[in-house]
């Protein structure tokens, strides 16, 4: 077993020793910083509403922050029910036959309530008179404005379309007055050759 009897022969090598550092030089002394005493912080509850409930969860909070409870636990307390809430009444459901024939006559029985017009018409006015911003996002204002580039033009390639089209049917309205124009005159010519060449017969 060569391999265990080789670190047997090998000198372990000693970490030379540091050279002593040169003294400081002496410096100024500063003054001490004096310490103030630090203040705890003051924690202030913000105020609840004036209800039973509202009193019951500030006194849960106060309660909570002096004695460092959890707030879950103070949450679950306070939605446990109370002695002296009362218990819903139990209200008997009429007969759904009886309410059968009833119905129509109820719902005609009731009175039409119809708004003012002076506050219908403030409402209008209301309506109408804010003016406040109206935020787009950007792909659908840049994809609404291309298709309002397409639409502009398709528009103008059928007014192009329609002004070539009423071009083309006056000129077809002026062929055909011309047309009649020249009947007429050969209708009134072949009349005159005729009476000429038959006033004879």
């Amino acid at each position: 077993m060569g391999f265990f009897s080789k670190n047997k022969n090998i000198k372990e090598n000693k970490i030379p020793e540091l050279p002593k550092l040169p003294p400081l030089p002496n410096a100024p002394r500063l003054p001490e910083i004096k310490k103030e005493p630090e203040e705890e912080p003051n924690f202030t509850l913000p105020s609840l509403p004036s209800s039973n409930i509202g009193q019951r969860i500030n006194q849960d909070m106060i309660k909570g922050a002096v004695s460092g409870r959890n707030s879950e636990e103070n949450e679950a307390e306070m939605y446990l029910p109370s002695e002296h809430l009362q218990k819903p009444r139990v209200q008997e459901i009429p007969n759904f036959k009886r309410m059968q024939g009833s119905r129509t006559l109820e719902i005609s029985d009731y009175p039409q309530i119809r708004p003012k017009n002076s506050d219908f018409q403030n409402f209008q006015e209301s309506r109408t008179k804010k003016a406040e911003p109206l935020f787009i996002k950007l792909d659908k204002y840049e994809s609404t404005l291309s298709t309002f580039n397409e639409i502009r033009l398709r528009v103008g390639e059928i007014e192009s379309l329609l002004r070539n089209i009423k071009e083309i049917k006056s000129k077809e309205e002026r062929e055909l007055d011309d047309w009649e124009r020249e009947i007429q005159t050969i209708k009134a010519r072949l009349d005159q050759v005729d009476r000429e060449l038959f006033k004879n017969i």
